[in-house]
């Protein structure tokens, strides 16, 4: 009862922190390293990851501190590979001590995540909930944790949070296709799904859920 009391507190902040008017579509931004550590540690596939990092570019250069951070969250070396070879956008600002902290403790989570401690996941997350920055990489990597855990709708409306404050984080829709597919939110899976499948075509989650959708729909 405790763990689920605790994770349902964080949810609810992570609604509380977000913007509640949709934010304007904009062009695909180069990838951050907290946005690739989030998709490691929020469950994406590897080859997912590699089309994101080939299709959007990154806006860093890959170091040894950054690939260990990885390595810790669980990542696959295809992914660090397609980080050798991506050619970087550099970004103007430089990364401040809260960035560094925020590298940290998603890598830390992934960790977590992947070694079975949802609970122990949470909880570090709860704790790097007091500022708006890395709202998005929180909630991202949340979701992930209420997968797991098999709360599919209150995945869903984490995804969804994000994707009204932040349309232009990745993997949002294929999450969304997932978390609705297995909530029985037929309508939404298939919705999702599509969306997800312009932006990746070889996306094996989204044309899962997709035929799902489709099935479900064919027997009613």
């Amino acid at each position: 009862m405790f763990r689920k009391v605790t994770i349902s507190v964080l949810v609810l902040l992570i609604y509380i922190v977000y913007n509640p008017y949709l934010a304007a579509n904009t062009t695909s931004h180069p990838l951050r390293k907290s946005e690739i550590l989030a998709l490691v540690a929020g469950g994406i596939f590897p080859e997912n990851i590699v089309h994101d990092i080939e299709s959007r570019g990154i806006d860093f250069a890959l170091d040894e501190t950054f690939g260990s951070l990885l390595q810790t969250a669980g990542g696959d070396p295809r992914v660090i590979n397609a980080l050798q070879t991506a050619k970087p956008v550099i970004r103007v600002r430089p990364e401040s001590l809260f960035d560094q902290a925020l590298l940290q403790h998603l890598s830390y989570v992934g960790n977590l995540i992947h070694s079975g401690k949802t609970q122990e996941a949470a909880n570090e997350l709860k704790n790097n909930l007091s500022t708006r920055a890395g709202k998005s990489e929180i909630g991202f990597v949340m979701g992930e944790i209420l997968i797991v855990d098999r709360r599919f709708a209150e995945a869903a409306q984490v995804y969804a949070e994000i994707l009204n404050s932040d349309p232009d984080f990745p993997e949002l829709h294929q999450r969304l296709s997932l978390a609705y597919t297995e909530s029985d939110d037929t309508a939404g899976a298939f919705r999702e799904a599509k969306a997800a499948l312009q932006q990746n075509p070889s996306d094996a989650v989204a044309h899962r859920s997709a035929g799902i959708a489709l099935r479900q729909n064919a027997k009613l």
